[in-house]
């Protein structure tokens, strides 16, 4: 019984350090991240999604929060989404047809295309990433 006390209270304390939204208790002139010293006062960065401000290493959302990645993939997916269905019907009235296998195709040629714009996306931000860690 005190195991599962203690395992709750554990996951508690794991979701308000994870979660964007609760307020950290360290200085605020140094990055919010749990372990990290870099004071922000002028080279802080203003993440979109949870509107803190972040060090230089801590600036993208795949760095400082779980909560605040998985709120980026979603608009990404729902702005494909919508690309998507604006693109088939543009499509659809180009050709005047409602064939099952154009349907089928249109889904194949819009999962590759979202998996592609996907990848560039990751490797755009690992490239600023990548740019601002110089030994």
């Amino acid at each position: 019984m005190k195991e599962t006390n203690t395992n709750n209270e554990i996951d508690e304390l794991l979701k308000k350090i994870e979660d964007p939204t609760v307020e950290n208790i360290k200085d605020p002139s140094l990055c919010p991240v749990q372990g990290c010293k870099t004071k922000i006062t002028l080279t802080g960065i203003l993440c979109n999604q949870c509107e803190k401000k972040y060090c230089i290493k801590h600036r993208l959302p795949e760095d400082h929060s779980k909560i605040c990645k998985q709120r980026i993939n979603k608009a990404e997916q729902q702005q494909f989404k919508n690309e998507s269905f604006h693109f088939i019907a543009k499509e659809r009235k180009e050709s005047g047809s409602g064939n099952k296998t154009t349907m089928e195709e249109d889904h194949i040629a819009l999962e590759k295309k979202f998996k592609s714009q996907l990848k560039k996306k990751q490797n755009q931000r690992k490239k600023k990433t990548s740019k601002g860690k110089k030994k």
